[in-house]
């Protein structure tokens, strides 16, 4: 705060720029939303959407395939493990769609299943393997697809079911080229059908994200209009009610402000009153007589 910024109206000039700061923030955090919103668009909707009609004809006009190899090496710093996400460049997507309502025609159960170790709860030093997922084939747009299903799945040819296609992990590669249901040189789909309830990678983190801004920018929009709507509800004049009327506070600031003050560092020091800025509002309190001369409160305190 400055000499010139100093007037007898200055409380109400420094509560219209502080609530135009503040209609600045809120003005920002709509434009985060809206940009956030638009960049993972696809996730959110699909999180409350859920999947998709899928076109078949356009699947099998865009999928490639791939030939099953006579043998897959794994080194030793390879990652054997099936991803439970996927991300975007991993996928097969219809426009802003990637996870679908899939038809299976020539369903089969292949002799793969997976495992995972769990620990017997009566001894912690037994460990024995409980299926996680197994593996099946089906046609879809006249494709073989490798489709990675739960223990619980019994699919059938005609069934329906939800998935996202994603790439053929590196263990299931090996296992496919040392199963007795595959043959070397076989023709399979570059996708694979993934329909554990398989997510994007971010998908919980955008939705997270994007329902936090919502709420603020729905908190700030609604403290703005309350703000706008009656003065007092601003943050300078609230301050003033706890010394009374804050109109009538605010006319004896201004009074005092004519009649003469002075800086004490970045404060404001009139007879009875110390003012100074801060990001949202004009701090005001109580300046205290002492001895007929104006003593300094600190208003940190």
């Amino acid at each position: 705060m400055t000499e010139k910024n100093v007037s007898k109206d200055m409380i109400h000039k420094y509560m219209i720029r502080y609530r135009i700061k503040f209609a600045i923030i809120e003005a920002v955090v709509v434009i985060a939303l809206v940009a956030y919103f638009l960049w993972c668009k696809p996730y959110i909707m699909n999180k409350f959407e859920g999947a998709s009609s899928f076109d078949e004809t356009k699947f099998a006009n865009e999928a490639g395939t791939v030939s099953i190899a006579e043998e897959v090496e794994i080194r030793r710093n390879d990652n054997l493990f099936i991803p439970s996400y996927t991300i975007k460049s991993w996928g097969y997507w219809q426009e802003d769609k990637y996870e679908f309502e899939v038809p299976l025609e020539g369903v089969k159960l292949t002799d793969i299943k997976y495992t995972m170790k769990t620990t017997d709860d009566t001894n912690s030093s037994n460990k024995k393997g409980e299926e996680s997922s197994k593996l099946y084939t089906a046609e879809v747009g006249g494709k073989k697809v490798l489709v990675l299903a739960y223990p619980h799945h019994n699919l059938k040819s005609g069934d329906t079911v939800d998935g996202i296609f994603t790439k053929i992990p590196l263990i299931i590669n090996h296992d496919i080229s040392n199963s007795n249901d595959f043959k070397a040189g076989e023709q399979i789909c570059e996708y694979m059908l993934d329909i554990r309830g398989l997510e994007m990678e971010n998908e919980q983190f955008d939705t997270l994200v994007c329902a936090i801004l919502l709420i603020c920018a729905l908190y700030l929009a609604v403290k703005l209009l309350l703000q706008f709507k009656n003065h007092r509800r601003t943050p300078t004049y609230s301050q003033l009610e706890k010394y009374g009327d804050c109109d009538s506070v605010e006319k004896e600031i201004a009074r005092e402000i004519e009649q003469g003050y002075y800086f004490k560092g970045k404060w404001l020091v009139t007879e009875n009153w110390i003012i100074s800025k801060d990001w949202f509002k004009l701090k005001i309190v109580k300046n205290h007589m002492a001895k007929g001369k104006f003593e300094y409160v600190d208003l940190g305190k």
